[in-house]
């Protein structure tokens, strides 16, 4: 049994296959429930409050769920907004489509850098 609601795909679950993308022979199933389960709570947080196609969505920390993030919100049609710690990560949240990246300290959102305004 599982509970999306509470988080808990990381570890086992069953579902009807048809509704799963099979996973690639090169990709161990232990790493394709991490993607899935980081993909569901992005899916669920994009998909359960409303948000309309153009409304800015932010993502802060730029990593593995960061990184669904922004994939996911720019495919659904959302003005991505990336926040992170670190200018190395622009080039591939403009890969991904993001439309806004702010440098932040990691510690306030204060005296936010602009590295991207569309």
């Amino acid at each position: 049994m599982c509970d999306p609601d509470r988080g808990c795909l990381g570890f086992e679950t069953i579902w009807n296959a048809n509704a799963l993308p099979p996973i690639s022979n090169g990709l161990h199933s232990g790493d394709a429930a991490a993607l899935m389960c980081g993909g569901a709570t992005v899916w669920t947080v994009l998909s359960r409050y409303g948000i309309q196609p153009r409304d800015r969505v932010g993502v802060l920390g730029i990593g593995g769920m960061g990184y669904l993030a922004i994939k996911m919100a720019a495919a659904m049609g959302y003005h991505v907004v990336a926040f992170s710690g670190s200018e190395s990560k622009k080039a591939d949240c403009l890969a991904f489509e993001t439309k806004e990246y702010y440098m932040t300290s990691g510690e306030s959102m204060e005296g936010l850098t602009t590295l991207i305004d569309f």
